[in-house]
């Protein structure tokens, strides 16, 4: 029984954007999944969650006032932070195909929906 998460063990999941007719980002698993000619293939990889990692996340997406004992939880907040602390590596460069480096600045500047794709198929792995 393992008991102790290992920060080094990731998890790779393979994705292919697209963009339609009307200029609308498509994802799939496959290319054939987008059904477009214009796409890239695309891998992103995350390790596993610790308590410690949800502690800090959970710190970071929640309130609570002692003033009137309001507790609130930000679950964009929530979603957000533990993108940023779990996402390892990825495959996307810039313009002239170095690299970008994998931060919270890099992450933040993704497109909504493209995080979005990531976000839902790194929920579905955990």
């Amino acid at each position: 029984m393992k008991l102790l998460v290992d920060k080094k063990e990731v998890k790779r999941l393979n994705f292919v954007i697209g963009m339609n007719e009307a200029g609308e980002y498509v994802f799939g698993k496959t290319k054939e999944e987008v059904k477009t000619s214009e796409f890239e293939e695309h891998w992103f990889e995350f390790r596993k969650i610790d308590y410690k990692d949800s502690v800090e996340i959970f710190n970071k997406s929640s309130t609570f006032s002692m003033a009137d004992s309001d507790f609130k939880i930000n679950p964009a907040t929530l979603r957000y932070e533990r993108f940023i602390t779990l996402v390892t590596d990825w495959s996307f460069v810039d313009g002239d195909k170095v690299k970008i480096v994998v931060n919270r600045e890099n992450i933040g500047k993704l497109v909504p929906v493209v995080a979005t794709y990531m976000m839902d198929l790194m929920d579905s792995e955990l």
